[in-house]
């Protein structure tokens, strides 16, 4: 068995959790064709009657993935283009090298005209070694001006 986490708003959940349905059915479905042609009378796993196969509903858990975080720093205005570098390679590098999702605010409400907040995705060593590596980027491009 494996287990799936899926994430996003509601309603894309829901399409996720379908379409995994139907690619699971009829994976159940080629899987009875296939042993109904069995004339070694080898047993197939799990119930024959799909009714009383678990549904997806059955194995969702209610709970997240391990140890994810969300960590944030704000970063003023003037620096984000030199946190994103040309064609966005020095945030790609960032993020690949930390292992960390990078997301950078466009306009939120509530924050300053002079900064943008920027969000780290993913566990803790991964967001830690993002922050350190953008505070590294920015302390540069400051050193630079």
């Amino acid at each position: 068995e494996r287990l799936v986490h899926i994430t996003g708003p509601p309603e894309c959940v829901e399409f996720a959790k379908k379409m995994v349905e139907e690619t699971l059915s009829k994976s159940r479905e080629r899987a009875a064709d296939d042993d109904g042609g069995n004339a070694g009378g080898a047993a197939t796993a799990g119930p024959a009657d799909p009714r009383q196969r678990t549904s997806l509903d059955d194995l969702i858990v209610d709970k997240p993935p391990p140890r994810p975080r969300v960590a944030t720093l704000e970063v003023q205005l003037e620096l984000i283009g030199m946190l994103i570098g040309k064609g966005g390679e020095t945030i790609n590098a960032i993020s690949k090298d930390s292992g960390a999702r990078i997301e950078i605010a466009k306009d939120e409400p509530g924050a300053t005209e002079d900064k943008r907040m920027v969000y780290l995705h993913g566990p803790p060593e991964a967001t830690d070694r993002a922050r350190d590596m953008i505070l590294d980027t920015l302390s540069r491009s400051r050193e630079s001006r």
